[in-house]
């Protein structure tokens, strides 16, 4: 039976990135509209330390979708071949993906740690930065999208249908409706991890 090594591993890394962010979000729970709320509700929400506790998740999340883009990487660089410039670009839309989550987390201690101690108004520039600050976070998951579909449909790599959903995500993270793609980005994770995994367990060679 092939033994369970930290390679072989790697693509389950998309699974808990995701599972940090489902958690993540029902222990942090949804933020107060920072255009209905005045600046003492704002202040009174994040005055807990369950933020930073969810800061620290989210950036432990993006963490894991980097390490899981790597994983993606080396499978749509085996199907393009050198010198792989489309699956790079996957690779560095989860880089930057990643990095806006820790940037998110930096701006939640931020907030979580001053609630209460700076005037409200601070408080409340911090919460509106964090509820649309997302920019980062989209330019990333378009990239790897798009780039993922282009490699998926030319080289394969991955199931074809997987690259014609790649496109459909692509478009929707870019309309108003963005928050549905960044939740089918999620779902999209989730189902290439398992399928590189599987692809990783029927190669790996038996001891």
């Amino acid at each position: 039976m092939p033994s369970l090594s930290v390679a072989r591993l790697a693509p389950l890394t998309g699974v808990v990135a995701v599972a940090l962010t489902v958690v993540m979000f029902i222990v942090v729970g949804e933020p107060p509209d920072v255009r209905d709320k005045s600046s003492s509700e704002i202040v009174e929400f994040w005055d807990n330390n369950k933020h930073i506790a969810g800061a620290v998740m989210l950036t432990l999340a993006g963490a894991f979708f980097v390490w899981f883009g790597g994983s993606l990487r080396t499978a749509l660089w085996q199907a393009e071949r050198p010198p792989g410039r489309v699956s790079t670009i996957c690779f560095a839309g989860f880089v930057l993906f990643g990095l806006s989550f820790a940037l998110f987390g930096g701006v939640e201690i931020a907030a979580a740690e001053t609630a209460g101690d700076v005037p409200p108004e601070v408080t409340h520039t911090l919460a509106t930065l964090d509820m649309y600050l997302f920019m980062p976070a989209v330019l990333g998951q378009f990239l790897a999208m798009a780039a993922a579909a282009v490699v998926i449909l030319r080289h394969g790599g991955l199931p074809r249908w997987l690259g014609y959903v790649s496109i459909v995500i692509a478009i929707v993270l870019m309309t108003p409706v963005g928050f549905f793609g960044f939740v089918a980005v999620g779902v999209w994770v989730l189902i290439v991890s398992v399928l590189l995994f599987l692809r990783e367990d029927a190669t790996a060679p038996e001891r």
